[in-house]
C-alpha cells in the first residue's frame, strides 16, 4: 500500500512488540498481555497496522 508514514509504522510495530514483551515479564502493570499467551501481541499490532492503512 502507498501509506504515507509506512516506515514509521513499521519501525513502531517492531519497537512495541519488544517492548510489550519485556513489559509482560518485567512490569505486568504496564501491558494488557499475559506473557504465557505472546499471540495478544501479534493480534494487536496486526489490528493497529490494517486500521492504520485503511
Amino acid at each position: 500500500p502507498k501509506y504515507k508514514y509506512s516506515h514509521m509504522l513499521i519501525s513502531t510495530v517492531i519497537e512495541g512488540a519488544y517492548q510489550q514483551r519485556f513489559f509482560a515479564e518485567h512490569m505486568p502493570a504496564l501491558t494488557d498481555i499475559d506473557k504465557e499467551n505472546e499471540r495478544t501481541i501479534t493480534e494487536f499490532y496486526t489490528k493497529l497496522v490494517f486500521n492504520a492503512i485503511k
